[in-house]
């Protein structure tokens, strides 16, 4: 039976292996658009993360004054 980690390594290594190639089909500047979607994506999540801290400080402070 194969173990949970490395059915996890065989599909990370499977898609990488697939990205590469991908990767060697595009131009130029398809890799550059995807190089900057993938910056924003990251500054995205970057914000929903903060938010979402904010989010949890508040319920924190509204669970300490409530309680």
């Amino acid at each position: 039976m194969i173990s949970l980690q490395s059915l996890c390594g065989a599909i990370r290594n499977s898609l990488a292996k697939q990205h590469r190639a991908r990767l060697a089909e595009m131009d130029e500047a398809e890799r550059l658009s995807l190089r900057k979607r993938a910056r924003e994506t990251s500054l995205e999540e970057q914000r929903l993360q903060e938010i979402a801290r904010q989010i949890m400080r508040q319920q924190a402070r509204q669970v300490q004054s409530n309680g």
